[in-house]
């Protein structure tokens, strides 16, 4: 069956896979009511002060995770548009163009790079899950051995690449990432991809607010129940320039494309205008 629904999404050419999709979707609407009601608390959570600093984009935290919660549509120039996602596994499968070239969603984006989870192309109602989506597992045991250390001297997150990972990396949290770029970049006057948890932790609160990896982090954090946490602070330490978040990411993989927001286990920052179509 190629098409598949869960409330307001659709997902699309999945095959044997498409009821897994269904399946993490809807747990993901459990894991959101609950994180919804963090969002709320005041004074605010640990979790959410060291991910968002403090209250003064809540409402926007919310919306971004109510809408996620509700697979509300986003406003396109023709029409609003609900969420989509699609499978893509090969090339000739799914094509977009863009600028009025016509590109392989699969190999035109790097969606064939075993480490990319999923993608968004901007100013579209497409995300695609790519074969590296399935990759990891599902959902977390939610134990707090995956919480990360804290380096006290600094203040700061000590964590390799893989720890994050054991932490952050799973289906249902690479989906919200990419769901929740959807919903910022078509929401927001721009919207980043800053990637690890340091850089995400020295965002500000307006930066926090529209960079994806922070919901990953912030509800990833919170399910795990993790206690130690640094203080919140909106600036790096010295030697660390954030007065342009740019700065913090990877953008030297020559795959990427304008108008593509991915989650890519090195992180990067595009944007741009697209249209996607399939077979």
């Amino acid at each position: 069956m190629d098409t598949l629904r869960s409330g307001l999404y659709t997902i699309y050419k999945c095959g044997g896979s498409g009821n897994d999709v269904v399946s993490l979707l809807e747990q993901l609407y459990g894991v959101l009511d609950q994180v919804i009601t963090d969002v709320d608390l005041a004074p605010p959570s640990a979790v959410y002060q060291a991910f968002f600093k403090n209250t003064s984009y809540a409402p926007f935290v919310k919306e971004v995770l109510t809408s996620i919660r509700a697979g509300s549509p986003i406003a396109l120039s023709s029409n609003d548009a609900f969420p989509l996602l699609i499978c893509v596994s090969a090339p000739n499968q799914i094509h977009f163009t863009q600028e009025g070239i016509t590109k392989d969603l699969y190999s035109g984006t790097g969606c064939s790079n075993p480490d990319f989870r999923a993608l968004y192309i901007q100013d579209t109602p497409f995300i695609a899950l790519c074969p590296g989506f399935f990759s990891p597992p599902a959902t977390p045991s939610f134990q707090q051995n995956n919480c990360l250390h804290i380096n006290t001297a600094i203040d700061r997150f000590s964590a390799t690449n893989s720890q994050e990972r054991a932490l952050a990396d799973y289906q249902i949290y690479n989906l919200l990432h990419t769901v929740a770029n959807f919903y910022i970049c078509s929401s927001a006057d721009h919207c980043l991809d800053a990637f690890q948890v340091n850089q995400c932790f020295w965002l500000n609160a307006l930066d926090s607010s529209i960079n994806a990896m922070n919901y990953q982090f912030y509800i990833a954090n919170l399910q795990a129940q993790c206690r130690d946490l640094p203080e919140p602070r909106d600036r790096a330490p010295p030697g660390i320039d954030l007065n342009s978040a740019k700065k913090l990411l990877s953008t030297n993989n020559s795959d990427i494309l304008p108008g593509v927001q991915a989650v890519y286990m090195d992180g990067f920052q595009v944007f741009g205008n697209g249209q996607v179509f399939g077979r």
